[in-house]
Formats: structure tokens, sequence, C-alpha cells
């Protein structure tokens, strides 16, 4: 049934964290936005330099030894003016750069994104997003692993039940709506599959209480 009212439903979020294993996709249960930000940033920590270079003469952040590897990237277009203000001091005291706007001149890709979810459906491990802006469409194609912060109030134990949340969503104006559910995968005709092709090589969803 619905969840969008009241505390989340014990069996949706156990559902979506059993079915999350089954698509490669990492979960976490944290406290509020808060704590899906210090997820992101222990994420960042763990996860391998892209060894990549920009396009279009942007720049990606540089330490300030020339010398030294440059900086990790993050982009979190998604986030307001305060949220963001916040996470950038915590990600520049680790040596990480953070990005939210101009992101088609990073096509090349960059180490993680982070975006919240409108809403999720624990059947399939789906996370839903919309997305009114290039940059935040492109945060979770170009980034080597994806972050994404799912509301347990928001969390949905089939699809049919979040039929209402979509039509809405689809009915907006300038709105793209995406259906994420695990890593970026394909295979070829001898039935090889590979995560990472066409987006993230690493999934993860934070549900937050």
């Amino acid at each position: 049934m619905p969840n969008s009212e009241g505390p989340p439903s014990f069996s949706a979020v156990n559902e979506f964290k059993k079915k999350a294993q089954a698509v490669s996709t990492e979960t976490v249960e944290v406290k509020g936005l808060g704590g899906a930000l210090d997820y992101l940033l222990k994420v960042a920590k763990e996860a391998s330099p892209a060894s990549l270079l920009p396009v279009s003469g942007a720049e990606f952040p540089k330490a300030s030894n020339r010398a030294e590897p440059r900086k990790k990237l993050i982009a979190a277009p998604g986030l307001t003016d305060a949220d963001f203000d916040r996470l950038d001091k915590k990600a520049s005291e680790l040596g990480f750069g953070l990005i939210r706007k101009g992101l088609r001149d990073f096509v090349s890709g960059f180490e993680v994104a982070f975006s919240v979810a409108a809403f999720g459906v624990a059947e399939t491990a789906t996370c839903v997003l919309e997305n009114e802006s290039e940059d935040a469409r492109l945060a979770g194609m170009l980034a080597e692993t994806h972050v994404v912060a799912l509301d347990k109030k928001r969390l949905f134990e089939t699809s049919r039940d979040a039929l209402g949340l979509l039509e809405a969503a689809l009915n907006r104006p300038a709105n793209f709506v995406s259906f994420i559910s695990g890593p970026s995968r394909t295979s070829d005709i001898e039935r090889v599959l590979t995560l990472g092709v066409h987006g993230p090589f690493h999934f993860h969803v934070a549900l937050m209480d």
C-alpha cells in the first residue's frame, strides 16, 4: 500500500533492501539528509579516482601542488543553497571538489554524484527521480558512482501504489522522470554482463528516516 503518510512500512523497506541486492545496489539506513550527505562523503573517500579529463575548456579543481593528483569530484546539482554550502565545507576539508553547474563540460565523467529521489518502489528496488535541469539529469549519467537519498516515507511497495505521484510528475512541464534500479548494465551477444558502460558503475541508496 502507499506509504506517503506516517511512518515507513517495515515490509517495504525490507523488500527494497532485499531486491536491491539482486540488482547490485548497496543500501544503508541513515538519519535524514544530513546522514545521507555524511554517507556520500564516506563513499567518495572510498571511490577510486577517475583518470579523466574535462572538455570544452573546463578545468577540474586542482591541488595546490601541481605534482599532486587533482581532487576527486562530487556533483550535487539538486541541493538547496544552504545544503550545498554545508556539503561544500565538509568536502573541502576532505580534499574533494564539489560542482553543481556546467556538468556538460565534464562529459568524460567524475567520481561521485548525489541525487534525492522523488519516491521509490520496493518490489523492484527502483528510485524515481524528477529532474528539471540538464545538470541534474547529467549527474547520474556521468558519474562513476551514484548515491541517491530516498525518504522512507516516500517508499511504496509496488509501482501501482505510486501511480498518483507518477502521473503528477509526468504532467509537470519541463520535467524529466527517470527510473533507476541498480548501476548501468549491458550484455553482448555472448551474454557477458558488464556494469558501468552507459552510466554509473556503482549505485548506492541511502534510506532516510
